[in-house]
């Protein structure tokens, strides 16, 4: 079981397509968190758990910490997670740049697509046998 955390506040909207694409491309084998901001989750070494982070790059209105600030967090951990980003804008890649974070990750798309999403979990379906 290959457990993902994703941050995304309004997650009850993303919530069916994560549980359709777990069932019908990968057997149920992922386990998908939901935290509705970044202080929901607790302490963030405990990402460690977790094979995957998916960051909403907004994030906000309750968040203590909005996508980059979380994805900065996370970088700096001794063991930081895989992560990609979910976002509803087209210009993520500059904002990245623009916020010194200069990792390539694979991003999302809103509204998201089912290939989408198949695409970043496929990776780390591979990596355990199904």
């Amino acid at each position: 079981m290959i457990k993902v955390a994703v941050f995304e506040n309004e997650y009850r909207l993303f919530e069916p397509i994560f549980g359709v694409v777990n069932f019908m491309r990968f057997a149920n084998n992922f386990e998908f968190k939901y935290f509705e901001s970044s202080q929901k989750f607790g302490d963030l070494e405990n990402i460690k758990e977790y094979g995957l982070a998916i960051i909403d790059i907004e994030l906000a209105p309750k968040s203590e910490l909005d996508g980059y600030g979380l994805i900065k967090k996370l970088l700096k951990l001794k063991s930081p997670p895989k992560i990609a980003i979910l976002t509803g804008h087209s210009k993520v890649k500059e904002s990245l740049i623009e916020k010194e974070i200069t990792q390539d990750f694979p991003i999302l798309q809103k509204p998201i697509k089912i290939d989408e999403l198949e695409k970043v979990l496929k990776p780390f379906a591979l990596s355990v046998s199904i």
